[in-house]
């Protein structure tokens, strides 16, 4: 297995022990057109490692920096040391964080493969993103899906005794993604 294939790996391992796959709606815009409220959302996309060991968090930067390459945009990755003020002991943590969706597509398309217990999450991320058209309002079905992923989130737990909750969750991502699919050809084949 060559150098960079190890290193991806890794990075799926760190994703799946200590990252964050998600989606949340951080506003929501009412406004009125042609005398109609329509109301609009804003949605954040985040792919988050974070750790309280800044070498570890050093080379996951490294590797996400060397899967986007050159079209990486100067705020595409963000390096954060934070120590809890509110925790008596709290050490100090850092987390690399990359909301571009462009962004979060590569990496998730290159970790994917690697990924265990988050690769539900990534596939139904992978798949909204991909589905979404930029500076479009979000659908009934797109919303459902952020719901989704932010119940796959919260209840992202494997069973110490087999694969049961990993084998459930992976059949919802896969009935979601089949959904969103439909759906989307649905649409299309309206316009």
């Amino acid at each position: 297995m060559e150098l960079e294939n190890i290193k991806i790996a890794w990075l799926a391992g760190l994703v799946d022990g200590e990252g964050s796959i998600g989606a949340y709606i951080s506003k929501t815009i009412q406004r009125v057109r042609n005398g109609r409220i329509h109301k609009s959302v804003h949605v954040v996309y985040q792919f988050t490692i974070a750790n309280t060991n800044e070498l570890i968090i050093q080379e996951a930067h490294n590797i996400v920096s060397m899967i986007l390459g050159n079209q990486t945009p100067a705020t595409a990755i963000q390096v954060v040391a934070d120590k809890r003020p509110e925790r008596k002991n709290s050490r100090l943590g850092y987390c690399v964080n990359v909301k571009d969706h462009k962004s979060i597509i590569k990496i998730l398309s290159v970790l994917e493969p690697y990924l265990i217990g988050k690769k539900s999450q990534a596939q139904v991320m992978l798949n909204l993103l991909k589905k979404h058209r930029p500076h479009t309002e979000y659908t009934s079905v797109e919303l459902e899906v952020i719901e989704l992923l932010k119940q796959m989130k919260k209840h992202n737990t494997v069973s110490m005794d087999g694969n049961a909750e990993l084998n459930r969750e992976s059949e919802d991502s896969r009935k979601c993604v089949e959904h969103i699919e439909a759906t989307t050809q649905s649409e299309m084949d309206l316009s």
